[in-house]
């Protein structure tokens, strides 16, 4: 019996198939595998809308070859077209999905395991590989792809529950990099470096998956994973792993971080407690009266990603206003700047590399909530903003000129920077 390989390169244990044209045709049978296929159906894979006058021959003849290497009965033709009969395991996609199916059905994680194993073995790439993107086979890729994710995920599930979490942890690496948006996989990740008594890398994972989900989709992760996520954060606090607090995601939904447990030293010796400023991002020159400006800043959507140093592409011309703006500012010249767009598009990763590049220049400035940095008005409107401003006033009723960064380009406007402090925007100011 003649055997076929799908999941990679195209090809039959009876020999190469060394046309192409034979292979396209070899190909759209395998997806159609036990089905009829018409013999326009096959002249249309084979030329598209610039089929020749001869297609009807040129199909003909190549099927002819096929049959040659295959035999008359594994390709016939038949009243509705040409049908390639698979039976058994003879092509290795059928083989796939039945070993997958097996494992579902079983209880034992060893046996899970070892079956799942024996199933990723028989992956050798992406299927179809030099017609995946061929509209025959899109759907039947897809297919594929999905079922060798789950049976990804269903391995590191196994590995978890044969005790091999260490195992499971390095192995979802290769598999998150593959499938990343893939959330069964993130949440057996999880499990798993707390089986190990990673806790708090249990945590900042979640943490990394959902900036990663707000960010390229404007979704939130599940109500289940989420769940995992608060579970994790008692059992961390049981433990007396470093200690937790409220963040908040590009969604304004809360979640927990991890905050540093390292402690200043005083000159004594002695556990020295930070002070506000360091805690939002005020470097040690700030003078006492900015410092208790925002000695309990409010978490914003912003500051819960700040410090996450996402690496920005393609906005050069946004961080260069911004820093020409900065500059004005300080030299006196009140700027409010206010980054907008859809969710996202990189707000907020583009206020984070340029604060990150004030750091770099050692240039002070203080950071945290507009209402926290300009006063107490924010706490009358408990509105809420979409968009992170940059601003820096030493006359919070002063008008100032506003430039707008946003999908629609840079535009400039007259607005008081007393607004900021009607907001929960967060808000970046120079010393």
């Amino acid at each position: 019996m003649v055997g076929f390989r799908v999941l990679g390169q195209v090809t039959t244990t009876a020999g190469p198939v060394v046309r192409a044209q034979a292979r396209r045709i070899l190909a759209l049978l395998l997806v159609n595998r036990n089905r009829p296929v018409s013999a326009d159906a096959v002249a249309d894979a084979l030329f598209g809308d610039s089929a020749p006058n001869n297609a009807s021959s040129a199909v003909q003849t190549n099927v002819s070859r096929l049959r040659s290497l295959i035999g008359k009965d594994s390709l016939s033709l038949r009243p509705a077209g040409y049908v390639l009969s698979v039976h058994g395991n003879a092509c290795d996609a059928d083989q796939f999905e039945g070993l997958i199916r097996t494992a579902s059905s079983l209880n034992d994680s060893p046996a899970v395991l070892a079956t799942l194993e024996q199933a990723i073995q028989l992956w050798g790439g992406r299927p179809f590989a030099e017609f995946a993107a061929e509209e025959f086979a899109r759907t039947e890729v897809a297919r594929l792809e999905q079922l060798h994710a789950t049976a990804c995920e269903l391995r590191l599930d196994a590995l978890l529950g044969c005790g091999r979490a260490a195992d499971a942890v390095t192995a979802s690496e290769s598999v998150l990099a593959a499938y990343p948006y893939r959330e069964g996989v993130w949440a057996v990740r999880m499990r798993a470096m707390a089986a190990t008594g990673r806790h708090v890398d249990a945590i900042r994972a979640y943490q990394s998956y959902r900036e990663m989900l707000a960010e390229e989709t404007g979704l939130v992760p599940s109500a289940a994973l989420a769940a995992l996520e608060r579970q994790l954060v008692a059992a961390a606090d049981a433990l007396g792993a470093p200690p937790v607090r409220a963040s908040f995601g590009a969604d304004g939904r809360g979640s927990a971080v991890v905050r540093d447990s390292t402690r200043r030293t005083g000159s004594d010796g002695s556990a020295g407690r930070r002070t506000p400023g360091e805690q939002v991002g005020w470097p040690a020159s700030a003078g006492t009266r900015e410092r208790a400006a925002v000695a309990q800043p409010r978490p914003t959507p912003w500051m819960g990603r700040i410090t996450q140093g996402v690496e920005l592409v393609a906005r050069r011309d946004e961080l260069a206003l911004l820093e020409r703006c900065f500059a004005v500012a300080r030299n006196g010249d009140p700027q409010l700047v206010t980054v907008t767009g859809v969710a996202g598009m990189g707000k907020s990763t583009l206020l984070d590399a340029f604060t990150r590049r004030l750091r770099a220049g050692a240039a002070p400035f203080g950071l945290g909530s507009a209402g926290d940095l300009f006063g107490s008005d924010s706490k009358k409107s408990g509105g809420s903003s979409d968009s992170g401003s940059a601003s820096s006033t030493s006359d919070v009723a002063r008008a100032s000129s506003a430039t707008n960064v946003g999908s629609g380009g840079l535009t400039s406007s007259k607005t008081s920077s007393a607004e900021i402090g009607r907001r929960s925007s967060p808000a970046l100011v120079p010393i």
